[in-house]
């Protein structure tokens, strides 16, 4: 197996707030992702998914 230079590493696309917010797949947690995305930044699927998962769960990881 070959070992992937930094240039062809997978890159991860990025949404922003208002996008994530049209997404279907948020639809159930548009109030909730209102308050706890920044319009001005740029988030992962994964980041969304986490901010998600640590309000949840009261903060905590």
């Amino acid at each position: 197996m070959a070992i992937k230079k930094p240039d062809e590493m997978e890159v991860k696309d990025k949404y922003n707030k208002s996008v994530i917010l049209q997404s279907a797949k948020y639809k159930n947690r548009r109030d909730l992702l209102d308050v706890l995305l920044d319009e001005k930044k740029y988030y992962t699927i994964s980041e969304v998914e986490n901010a998600i998962k640590k309000y949840m769960n009261g903060g905590r990881k």
